[in-house]
């Protein structure tokens, strides 16, 4: 299988693990905040982290870095559901849902990003 074909089978691979764990977080915690969402992208954050640190990172493998980070990571995060259902909290008026959604998911995946990272390279 060519390179191109594996990145998009693990990208379908990444899509199917984004859909069960956004299920599984909104089925325990609703959907007050698109939690499934933000869990998704601030774990996501810290496995690529974690993947940068750990591999590629130090031997710039360019396809590994295409098979995890564009394949299974690209189908796993999502930066177009998060606006879309940002987009819907003010659409709704509900402010506050909207601004947790939007800077916590933007702080915490940068923060869990960096703690991969770091865990990584130790």
């Amino acid at each position: 299988m060519t390179l191109w074909g594996l990145v998009a089978l693990l990208g379908g691979v990444g899509a199917v693990c984004r859909y069960l764990v956004d299920r599984m977080v909104s089925s325990m915690w609703g959907r007050s905040v698109p939690l499934g969402t933000m869990v998704v992208n601030i774990t996501g954050s810290a496995f690529a982290g974690y993947f940068l640190g750990s591999t590629s990172y130090l031997s710039h493998n360019p396809t590994l870095v295409a098979l995890v980070l564009t394949g299974f990571l690209g189908g796993y995060t999502t930066a177009s559901t998060l606006s879309f259902e940002i987009v819907e909290l003010l659409h709704e008026r509900r402010i506050v849902s909207a601004a947790v959604a939007t800077f916590g998911t933007m702080i915490l995946s940068i923060g869990f990003g960096t703690l991969g990272l770091l865990i990584g390279l130790a």
